[in-house]
């Protein structure tokens, strides 16, 4: 088995929103994830998209919209191929607003419960 090369294979963004009091109060992660291609394959990037936040006193106002919108235009303008995500049953119809549907051909992996760890 040879050495992987060193290379960067994931960088992260995050959107988010400020009060002009300087308190944080909505925000949007995207993991851009350059996954391993065979050779002839042409390069390609998704993005993963991480849990939205949105304080209570801020819900319901399309702030949630916007945040979505600007995520998705970089991911646009970037070529990511692939945008997945987790959504809480709460943020569904937002991201189905923005064009996502269930997905088929993904599965998933969770850490193993003996290996979850009880300290932070």
């Amino acid at each position: 088995m040879r050495t992987p090369a060193a290379m960067p294979a994931v960088s992260g963004i995050c959107w988010t929103c400020w009060a002009s009091s300087g308190s944080l109060w909505s925000g949007i992660p995207l993991v851009v994830a350059w996954p391993c291609r065979r050779p002839g394959q042409a390069p390609s990037r998704w993005g993963y998209l991480g849990k939205a936040f949105i304080l209570a006193a801020y819900r319901n106002q399309g702030i949630g919209t916007q945040l979505l919108s600007a995520v998705l235009s970089f991911a646009d303008e970037n070529q990511l191929v692939r945008v997945v995500l987790s959504p809480s049953s709460r943020a569904i119809s937002l991201y189905e607003r923005a064009g996502f549907r269930p997905a088929d051909s993904l599965m998933l992996r969770t850490l193993p419960t003996s290996r979850v760890s009880t300290t932070p």
